[in-house]
């Protein structure tokens, strides 16, 4: 099936960001898409066309990569917010409403970029630092366990260089956890990240919202309290900014067609 739209989400100066493939529809079949899924390197979004919910209902919306539905997917969001901006009549300053499998967010347009509105996950502080820190291969100053033994583990380290130069050991972390992991370090008010999901069909990811969203409250519990910048270290990288925040995140980026 050939998309509706192609999109790029959390561009930038050298950041190639997520691409993805989206497909507007009446009705929300899953099953053909989760299997097109296997066959591109593209995030697919399955967004409910305009018009097919009832009154203030939030739009549904489904994402999947690798053969695998994704249960939080914020360049998919950003995604479905351009679409319904660009091309579907959406005023530019009206935010929407959009239903996912596991939560609804608020997605709108905001200045040079798109944002949206999330709450994050519970966290907890990090245990079994010995077990991160062999699967890392470098030294961890601190972390968090994120929501659910299925959801995400944050991996502070000591500098951005370490961030980047991390080869983590992917066949222990999908023997040892379920969890994806967030590999991040801060300097004032900019962090960089990079994203590891080897259980779920992506060995890393290139611009990831959901995990920005995860990083952004765990930023708040350390003690921050203004806007902050991101680059996410990837071989595609992408480029974000947002807001910390304990109840709610609100995270931003560039969109653009492809």
């Amino acid at each position: 099936m050939a998309p509706d739209y192609r999109v790029a989400t959390f561009v930038g100066p050298g950041a190639l960001g997520t691409a993805h493939s989206v497909f507007l529809r009446e009705h929300l079949e899953e099953a053909p898409f989760l299997e097109q899924s296997q066959h591109t390197s593209d995030t697919l979004v399955l967004l409910e066309a305009p018009g097919a919910s009832k009154g203030d209902t939030p739009l549904r919306v489904r994402f999947f990569a690798n053969g695998h539905p994704i249960l939080r997917c914020g360049s998919g969001a950003l995604a479905a917010a351009w679409v319904l901006s660009e091309h579907c009549g959406q005023s530019a300053r009206t935010p929407v409403h959009l239903r996912t499998t596991e939560e609804t967010v608020r997605v709108f347009r905001d200045g040079e970029g798109f944002g949206y509105e999330s709450m994050p996950l519970g966290q907890q502080p990090l245990q079994e630092t010995g077990v991160w820190q062999r699967i890392v291969g470098a030294r961890v100053r601190s972390g968090a366990l994120c929501g659910s033994e299925s959801d995400y583990a944050i991996v502070e380290l000591e500098s951005e260089e370490m961030v980047r130069a991390a080869i983590p050991d992917l066949p222990g972390l999908t023997h040892a956890s379920e969890r994806a992991l967030i590999l991040t370090a801060r300097e004032n008010r900019h962090y960089v990240l990079r994203y590891f999901a080897p259980q779920y069909g992506q060995p890393e990811g290139s611009a990831t919202g959901s995990a920005n969203i995860q990083l952004l409250h765990y930023w708040y519990g350390q003690g921050c309290r203004e806007a902050m910048t991101a680059r996410q270290c990837s071989t595609s990288a992408g480029e974000f900014w947002g807001m910390p925040g304990a109840d709610t995140v609100r995270l931003y980026g560039r969109v653009k067609a492809t």
